[in-house]
């Protein structure tokens, strides 16, 4: 996918995956779980935000 990487240019750069990328790794390094997902991406667990949530509020 063109723009799926950093330093490429993207038509929608707003709606990029690299933004998403580029949040997750800050996140990431504050101690914040992330789950990234993209439309590219089809086979990616969970299922959806609500399933996520329901997991996470059972534990």
């Amino acid at each position: 996918m063109k723009g799926a990487k950093a330093g490429e240019s993207h038509p929608d750069a707003v709606h990029s995956p690299i933004l998403g990328l580029k949040l997750a790794e800050k996140l990431k390094a504050t101690g914040v779980e992330v789950v990234f997902r993209s439309s590219s991406e089809n086979d990616v667990k969970p299922a959806s935000t609500g399933t996520y949530l329901i997991e996470k509020l059972k534990k």
